[in-house]
């Protein structure tokens, strides 16, 4: 997912914000193309394991909507590497996350696939989410969708576990190509 990221980012060196960085695994990869590296997570435990790998420039101690609700276009890529799948409803992050990227920005996330619910809640007692979701939520935040690819986003108990990785960009500098192209695959969905 990271390599995913950084595919997409509009400015290198970025300033980047680790959505539910736990630990900061996502981070270690996203780090060398970061020019401000932020990671957030409601774990005061796994900030501090964060925090041991060195490479965030600054690290938060809080629920993920309201950090995002106190951000105004701070920065250029936002991650979420499997913390979405604790969210149900994704509008809130997703509206968040707009307000907090700049023009150009993009959001990669990955959530585990939903077959034909919005979402919803399975076994595991992580959620899971439909691809006709995350585009109906992203379009309602003012986002431009990228890709929404489904891959295995890992093994659990010797089965697959299959999801689905978004990019979703913020209309505005240096994408306008990038959108109308988007836009007409996707039928002027833009």
């Amino acid at each position: 997912m990271a390599r995913l990221a950084l595919d997409h980012a509009v400015a290198v060196p970025a300033d980047i914000l680790d959505l539910g960085c736990g630990t900061g695994l996502c981070g270690v990869h996203v780090h060398p193309a970061a020019r401000r590296l932020a990671g957030v997570d409601i774990s005061s435990g796994m900030l501090e394991k964060a925090r041991a790998r060195g490479v965030y420039t600054e690290l938060a101690c809080a629920e993920i909507v309201e950090y995002l609700r106190e951000r105004d276009a701070e920065f250029d890529l936002i991650v979420a590497s499997d913390v979405l799948v604790y969210f149900g409803d994704l509008a809130p992050v997703v509206a968040g996350a707009r307000r907090a990227l700049r023009g150009g920005g993009c959001l990669v996330y990955s959530v585990e696939a939903a077959d034909g619910a919005d979402w919803e809640l399975a076994g595991t007692r992580r959620y899971r989410h439909s691809k006709a979701y995350l585009e109906t939520v992203a379009a309602a935040a003012g986002f431009v969708v990228a890709t929404i690819d489904a891959q295995v986003l890992r093994r659990d108990a010797d089965a697959d576990v299959l999801g689905l990785l978004a990019v979703l960009r913020v209309p505005g500098l240096g994408t306008s190509s990038d959108d109308r192209e988007v836009a007409a695959r996707d039928g002027g969905r833009a």
